[in-house]
């Protein structure tokens, strides 16, 4: 018997699949006893540069820490980039920050966001020592970590843990880590650096900027600036005084600069726009150089340097995909000229990243893309061809198409920008077709987006435009109809209808008052007949016959915001999945017309539902728990509705798409948001 065969009911695509009963819910398979979990698309995630993810070498070299879903370290050699995974924990690698010692030894703190722990790496010959620094760090917190090398490369640390602002030490003689408080609270930005003598300063704050210093009695702490607004960055001079780059704000908004000396502290104001993001470095002639981000409708990194004491500020670079703020890190070498880090969003919805290196010749900027990263699995739809194979499309640096062969899975790019929703389905021939959003190009604002469909054939992907409506929801789902040509229903001038026949594409306007709310499921059943599920004054179920589209309420009790799925058995007797309430419930027919019930209402479900019917016309859902952000599946038994949560490690459970095979075993492919990867769940059978 296959070990996968049936077509599925996905997220977004919903297809038809086989029941011999119209009666309602009948008795389904028993849960598996385990899940095995496949990551299928693993790209890397970059997320929270700090101020001190660059450094230079000896020789002028970068060397750059970075991650978010594990600790990754790059240098350039001179020739080519060397890249290294330094931790291959999951969720590691937040806000790390890199020192090099004077033999040249990478050292980074950086944060585990899954064991919530201060972690220390450094190489010791080919090799990584990790080294736990602190442990007392509450649930969900984003920490603010910065570290400093004394002239023994001896790491000193400072951040923010449950005891406020903190800063710790290793000890050579014994290995092992003092910490000691330095202030109950910390705020929005933490940078340290040490002095000539070896002492360490810390900036730091939120809406009052400090700087403190320990002295032989303790620490001392002033105020630098009143109204400051975070994003500060600590450099120390050749005399041992301190220079703080900053976002203000209240008074007077934009990017501040403040350097102490014997009269105090000086502060002067660079732009009229505040910072989202700022990187402090000084030349040998203690000279500022600030690379930062303004918080504008275009998104922009940019640099500013005083030269001769007049200020100069330039862009580096802009980008028009939302609003999203360049993260950065400065450096500067024995010349004086300015080595820059920083990521950069590639595409507005997914979060495709790239990380970035910018270097100044004095004249103009040399610039490099160093790494790439992408949010894999966004919108997945789930499918298996007639060989049990799964194929799955989805978003994550663009529109793509995985499958699994005997020689293991395959990605292929269908669309190198992609948009917001997809929708997958297999002919008869095992053609793989996709309804998804495209972005194209325009010049103003957002990008706007066109539904195209587009399907596999030998000489290569092929798709064509169906519609460029004013706007399109996040469920476009797709059908095959008995001729093997596809369908989709969407939201554009209303709800819409679209099927491709000999002369091509032809739209219906099924229900003009639609909006984007309306998260329209369609299927198509085994005669002919195309449904459409959708939210508009309720729960809403419409058929298509000669004579055009008809409409019924189903129940006036649901949530607009959630997605609504449908699925049709063999008597083309329909099954809806939906959310009220916060719960999720299903609608079901049979001779008495229709009929619902709660699945499950344990606590706030929505973004990502999936239904299927197994060969009996039991349902099956996956779903996510926005509560726990917990994967969820429900089934039908003979003792009511059972629920189970598939995957707990992180958040995950979004964009859920569900199939069953000969034997009813279950399969969820979906979105891990913690990690940004593309996973497939599937029952482990243990007879």
């Amino acid at each position: 018997m296959k070990a996968l065969s049936m077509l599925v009911v996905a997220a977004i695509a919903l297809l038809t699949v086989a029941t011999s009963d119209a009666q309602g819910p009948s008795a389904g398979a028993q849960p598996a006893d385990a899940w095995e979990i496949t990551c299928v698309d693993c790209p890397k995630w970059i997320d929270n540069l700090t101020d001190r993810s660059l450094r230079l070498d000896s020789n002028d070299l970068p060397h750059i820490a970075y991650g978010g879903d594990h600790l990754y370290y790059a240098f350039f050699d001179g020739a080519a980039w060397i890249y290294e995974t330094v931790d291959h924990s999951d969720e590691v690698g937040w806000s790390a920050s890199l020192g090099l010692g004077s033999d040249g030894q990478p050292h980074i703190s950086y944060y585990d966001s899954h064991m919530e722990r201060l972690l220390y790496a450094t190489r010791e010959g080919e090799t990584w020592r990790i080294e736990t620094v602190d442990t007392q760090f509450a649930a969900g917190r984003t920490a603010f970590i910065s570290l400093a090398l004394d002239q023994d490369n001896q790491p000193h640390v400072a951040y923010e843990n449950d005891l406020g602002l903190t800063y710790a030490t290793r000890q050579a003689a014994t290995g092992t880590w003092q910490a000691e408080t330095v202030d109950t609270s910390a705020g929005a930005c933490i940078s340290l650096a040490l002095d000539p003598t070896g002492l360490p300063h810390i900036g730091y704050g939120d809406s009052i900027l400090y700087h403190a210093v320990r002295s032989p009695t303790g620490w001392l702490t002033e105020t630098v600036d009143p109204y400051a607004g975070g994003a500060c960055s600590l450099a120390i001079d050749s005399a041992g005084q301190p220079h703080i780059s900053y976002s203000r704000y209240y008074i007077e908004s934009g990017l501040a600069y403040a350097h102490a000396d014997a009269g105090g502290w000086h502060a002067e104001l660079l732009t009229d726009t505040r910072p989202s993001h700022t990187s402090l470095a000084l030349d040998s002639s203690d000279s500022p150089h600030i690379s930062f981000a303004l918080e504008t409708n275009l998104a922009n990194l940019q640099y500013a340097h005083r030269d001769q004491g007049d200020w100069q500020i330039e862009t580096i670079e802009q980008n028009d995909v939302g609003r999203w703020s360049y993260e950065s890190s400065v450096a500067v070498d024995s010349d004086g000229l300015a080595h820059i880090v920083y990521h950069a969003l590639v595409s507005y919805r997914v979060l495709d990243r790239r990380l970035v290196y910018a270097r100044s010749s004095g004249t103009d900027w040399q610039i490099d893309t160093v790494d790439n990263a992408a949010a894999a699995g966004i919108a997945v739809s789930l499918a298996f061809d007639s060989s049990a194979y799964p194929h799955l499309s989805y978003l994550g640096g663009g529109l793509k198409h995985a499958y699994l062969t005997t020689s293991g899975w395959h990605v292929d790019t269908l669309d190198a920008l992609g948009g917001e929703a997809s929708s997958l389905m297999l002919d008869g021939t095992d053609q793989a077709h996709v309804a998804y959003s495209a972005y194209y190009p325009c010049d103003f604002g957002f990008e706007p987006v066109e539904l195209k469909v587009g399907n596999s054939t030998a000489s290569g992907w092929q798709a064509k435009i169906v519609d460029r409506p004013p706007g399109l929801g996040q469920q476009i789902p797709l059908a095959i109809l008995p001729d093997g040509r596809p369908a989709v229903a969407y939201i554009g001038g209303g709800l819409a209808y679209a099927y491709q026949d000999n002369a091509g594409w032809h739209i219906d306007r099924v229900d003009r008052y639609c909006s984007y709310a309306c998260h329209p499921s369609l299927v198509v059943g085994s005669d002919g007949v195309p449904r459409i599920a959708y939210a508009r004054n309720g729960l809403a179920y419409a058929t298509r016959s000669a004579s055009g589209w008809h409409s019924e309420i189903v129940t006036d009790q649901i949530d607009t915001r959630d997605s609504i799925v449908l699925a049709i058995d063999d008597s083309n007797i329909a099954h809806i999945a939906y959310f009220y309430a916060g719960a999720l419930m299903h609608a079901y027919q049979n001779s008495d017309g229709w009929h619902t019930e709660t699945v499950d209402a344990t606590g706030s479900m929505g973004l990502g539902l999936s239904l299927a019917l197994d060969a009996s016309g039991t349902p099956h859902i996956a779903y996510y728990d926005t509560t726990n952000r917990d994967l969820r599946y429900a089934y039908w038994s003979s003792e009511g509705w059972v629920t189970e949560v598939i995957d707990s490690d992180g958040d995950v459970g979004q964009y859920a798409s569900i199939a069953l095979d000969d034997d009813d075993r279950v399969c969820i492919g979906y979105y891990d948001a913690t990690l940004a990867d593309l996973k497939l769940a599937c029952q482990e059978r243990t007879s």
